[in-house]
């Protein structure tokens, strides 16, 4: 019964731990992507075929940031849910280990 409760003891110390990890992840974010400045972009345009040379990468710049927010949601809100399910493992486990102590009947 003593071995019982150190184990409970041990898994709640475990699902704090990841916890507080799930929630620092939550706020980590990945940023923007800012293009280096063409040298001498300023001072004109030049044009290929009737398109401005700088256009597909400004495209591109735009869609991967929006890939990035889109990621950058997507991963808070995975790592709020695991926090959240720790969480709920950490409370389970301190009442199992208060039941196996006889605290709780």
């Amino acid at each position: 019964m003593k071995l019982l409760c150190w184990i409970w003891l041990i898994f709640s110390l475990l699902f704090v731990v990841m916890t507080v990890c799930s929630f620092v992840q939550a706020g980590n974010r990945i940023h923007k992507f800012e293009p280096p400045r063409r040298p001498g972009s300023g001072q004109g345009s030049v044009t290929i075929l009737g398109m401005d040379i700088d256009q597909p990468f400004n495209e591109f710049v735009k869609n991967f940031n929006e890939y990035l927010e889109g990621y950058n949601k997507s991963t808070r809100s995975q790592n709020l849910i695991a926090a959240f399910g720790y969480l709920a493992a950490t409370l389970i486990s301190l009442v199992s280990f208060s039941m196996s102590k006889g605290w709780i009947k």
